[in-house]
């Protein structure tokens, strides 16, 4: 695996752009009042099935548009980072992240091509960055099959299950759940939590489309 720098890992903290923030705020609160006595385990109730086909179709149709907006904020061990993005169909993307040093970097990725920019330094070109770790689009991928639990077909809570093919772009990650809104047919907030070797991360990514950025190398 290659060695990431400290303005990669920053950009893997953010975009990724993470989708159970509310989630573990919810179950945090529930646990709370826990007592010395095992709590009794949960029935899982059947989840309508029009639900989860409303969250698998907006994924779909969300990944499918020629272009969208992202704005998203990811808290790790504390910290907060703030993250700013375009998606270009098939396969351009455009970010600009502030690290909780208030460090400015911009990311461009044209398939397989990466170039970075730290505050206002020059564009570099950084051929052997894996890429954008989790990744927004990525995440939104992963929904046309995520496990719905519970909501409805505007609003609904899911995790994804093992094997997934978001753990494959997602470095360290091994569990992932949140919360989904569908406007219109397509995503337009996911707010998830994601953990395992690496440090958990919630993250609320807030999605608009179209986007009007041209995105074209740098350099």
């Amino acid at each position: 695996m290659t060695t990431r720098t400290p303005s990669a890992r920053r950009r893997r903290a953010l975009t990724a752009v993470a989708l159970a923030a509310a989630l573990a705020a919810s179950i945090g609160a529930c646990s709370s009042d826990s007592s010395d006595e095992a709590a009794p385990e949960a029935t899982a109730k059947p989840v309508d099935p029009t639900i989860s086909t409303a969250l698998h179709d907006a994924a779909a149709a969300t990944v499918a548009t020629p272009s969208f907006q992202y704005s998203a904020t990811i808290v790790s061990e504390g910290k907060t980072t703030t993250v700013v993005g375009d998606v270009v169909a098939p396969d351009k993307v455009r970010e600009s992240t502030i690290g909780p040093d208030g460090q400015l970097t911009e990311t461009i990725r044209i398939g397989s091509e990466t170039w970075t920019k730290e505050g206002t330094g020059a564009w570099q070109s950084t051929p052997d960055a894996p890429g954008l770790d989790p990744d927004t689009k990525a995440m939104i991928t992963a929904l046309r099959d995520a496990t719905v639990t519970s909501g409805t077909t505007s609003d609904m809570f899911f995790k994804l299950e093992d094997g997934s093919a978001f753990f494959e772009t997602a470095d360290g990650v091994d569990e992932a759940s949140g919360q989904a809104t569908v406007v219109d047919g397509h995503i337009t907030r996911l707010r998830y939590g994601i953990s395992g070797s690496s440090p958990s991360q919630l993250v609320t990514i807030d999605i608009t489309e179209p986007s009007a950025a041209t995105i074209d190398p740098p350099i």
